[in-house]
């Protein structure tokens, strides 16, 4: 399968709360997909989810990015109806949400070896599964890292589930290089 993507059948737009129930909706299938790679992890609470994630389509420190398809062949009716958010236009009306990008600005980075300088974070990139392996989170990224820029961030980190191949190529392909390793124990 060709994995270059026709953008054409796709626009990327920042997210607004109308968004609420497409974008939580892949964020929440995100979160039960990683199950598989954190073995001492407790299941997703959805309500706390929720409101983390309200919090986070409210905040001015976060962005969010939407990946709007228009019902093409390259873009199958799949993830949420994109709602018609306070930033949707005619054109994504009738699209569907099939993948997003979350992110946030901090100078608290525990990993941040420039010491209190802006750093861009990266929280979540999620697709659906049939829009993945097209390369579509690329625009996605380009987008939040943009966004990192115009807020003043000096670079971007992104965690990832260890084990989680396709994020690790991902940001790999993306320029991300390994910075340092986090480790969890339940207590």
């Amino acid at each position: 399968m060709d994995k270059v993507c026709n953008m054409s059948n796709f626009t990327i737009r920042k997210a607004d709360p109308g968004d609420f129930a497409a974008t939580f909706a892949l964020v929440e299938g995100l979160y039960g997909d990683q199950q598989e790679f954190y073995e001492a992890a407790s299941p997703v609470d959805a309500d706390r989810l929720r409101g983390i994630w309200d919090a986070r389509l409210r905040s001015k420190a976060c962005a969010v990015y939407v990946l709007i398809g228009h019902g093409t062949p390259a873009a199958p009716g799949v993830g949420g109806n994109a709602g018609g958010g306070e930033n949707a236009d005619a054109e994504d009306a009738d699209g569907e949400i099939y993948g997003l990008i979350a992110g946030q600005i901090s100078k608290h980075d525990s990993r941040n070896p420039t010491h209190g300088e802006l750093v861009g974070v990266v929280t979540e990139v999620c697709l659906a599964p049939e829009a993945r392996g097209r390369n579509l989170a690329e625009g996605l990224l380009k987008s939040i890292e943009e966004w990192f820029r115009e807020c003043g961030a000096i670079y971007a980190v992104a965690d990832y589930f260890v084990g989680n191949a396709a994020s690790a190529r991902f940001f790999e392909r993306s320029g991300f290089s390994p910075l340092s390793t986090r480790v969890y124990k339940n207590i």
